[in-house]
């Protein structure tokens, strides 16, 4: 909005030049990290990180049975994280993670 303001001459504001836009797709269901479990999801990335396949996403607590080992997802392919779900409560199915790869 900045940007369009100052190009019609509504403000006098010097902006930096625009960036160029990051062409990305998704490749397939691998691009997802779902949880099979209902718990506590604990991430272990955050926006804008290059995960490698096999790296740790991460864990599932189990607040109603706190002598229950955390269980561990990782993420079965490689990109860049795009989008992530807060630490919360999940259920079975719930998406966690969501990765994008360049274009081109």
């Amino acid at each position: 909005v900045r940007r369009l303001l100052a190009h019609v001459g509504v403000t006098a504001e010097t902006l930096p030049a625009a960036r160029t836009t990051r062409m990305m797709r998704v490749t397939g269901p691998s691009h997802y990290v779902y949880t099979p479990v209902r718990g506590l999801f604990e991430p272990d990335f955050s926006l804008g990180d290059i995960v490698h396949s096999g790296q740790l996403a991460g864990r599932i607590h189990f607040p109603e049975e706190p002598e229950r080992a955390p269980r561990a997802l990782v993420f079965e392919d490689a990109g860049v994280v795009v989008c992530r779900r807060v630490p919360s409560l999940v259920a079975p199915g719930d998406c966690l993670a969501h990765l994008a790869v360049d274009i081109g």
